[in-house]
């Protein structure tokens, strides 16, 4: 695992744990310097992370709404390590059919 991966599997693990993230915490913890592209990242993915920002110090807290949990049945996004960009892993190898294809394999 990258350390992005890390990062971002640790603000995931955070943010389901209904604890409020924000960059100092991140620091504190050891998540790194770049919350806000972590977050951008979820954000990307599909998660409804929501920011409140306090006391008018530009310093965002970062949270989940309600209950809300990511679906388990989606692909896992994983990033190119030659382009760096998140795309959807299906772990299936070129050519193989989808379980819940209509056709059977030849």
């Amino acid at each position: 695992m990258t350390p992005k991966q890390t990062q971002i599997k640790l603000v995931e693990a955070a943010l389901l744990a209904r604890e409020p993230v924000d960059q100092v915490e991140a620091i504190n913890r050891g998540w790194g310097l770049r919350l806000g592209a972590l977050i951008h990242r979820l954000k990307g993915r599909g998660w409804p992370v929501l920011a409140v920002r306090d006391h008018n110090n530009g310093l965002a807290r970062y949270h989940l709404p309600g209950e809300w949990m990511p679906h388990t049945h989606q692909p896992p996004v994983v990033e190119n390590s030659n382009t760096g960009r998140l795309t959807a892993d299906s772990g299936m190898m070129r050519g193989d059919r989808h379980p819940d294809s209509t056709n059977p394999p030849a």
